[in-house]
């Protein structure tokens, strides 16, 4: 099992996707559903054929944004 600080911050996933790994913007998802009060964050990887991620999910009952 592998640990990861996050930390909030001005820079956004996309603002740092092309120099972060897979983890880091994993972290970077769970800590947005962490930051908005989220009680529970499921995080749900379907792999494919190839034993790789095709799909990352992450769902919160965090307050999130709203939509305006």
């Amino acid at each position: 099992m592998e640990t990861r600080q996050v930390r909030a911050g001005r820079d956004s996933i996309l603002g740092y996707v092309e120099r972060a790994s897979p983890v880091d913007i994993l972290a970077e998802l769970i800590w947005n559903a962490l930051d908005a009060e989220a009680m529970n964050v499921e995080t749900t990887v379907a792999v494919g054929a190839m034993d790789a991620p095709e799909e990352i999910v992450v769902h919160d009952d965090g307050h999130g944004m709203p939509h305006d």
